[in-house]
């Protein structure tokens, strides 16, 4: 099942002002930006040749410890970095006024991310999927 984005504010544990709409409009930007710059990172195309790298080798390593010490994988993981550094960070400094800049959203962005490119190895084995989360 490929991983799907939060969908709210609650997921992204922003701040939210609930007497005023406004607030709740800017809220539910901060949250599409947010999707969007997940989105676009795991479109990056320095992660999706990692990841292609990867996935060509990934039958040689039989067990999550085994790939997680490949050259392939931790090249995937430098360009996941690269992905969030490029991608999704301008968009937690841009809405740190909503909350964005908390460790929550980074959290949430990274971990979304993860599932993303463990879905796109094929990585679908629950304990393979928690020795390599990060």
């Amino acid at each position: 099942m490929p991983t799907t984005l939060p969908a709210s504010a609650r997921a992204w544990q922003l701040f939210e002002d609930g007497d005023r709409p406004a607030g709740r409009v800017a809220i539910r930007s901060v949250v599409k930006a947010l999707n969007d710059g997940v989105r676009a990172a795991a479109a990056d195309p320095g992660l999706r040749a990692a990841i292609k790298a990867a996935k060509k080798v990934r039958s040689m390593y039989w067990s999550a410890s085994r790939l997680e010490k490949s050259p392939e994988f931790r090249a995937v993981r430098a360009a996941q970095y690269e992905a969030f550094s490029k991608h999704i960070e301008p968009v937690l400094g841009k809405y740190a006024a909503y909350g964005a800049a908390d460790s929550e959203p980074a959290y949430v962005a990274n971990s979304t991310l993860n599932g993303m490119v463990l879905d796109a190895l094929g990585i679908t084995d629950d304990w393979d999927r928690d020795w390599l989360r990060y």
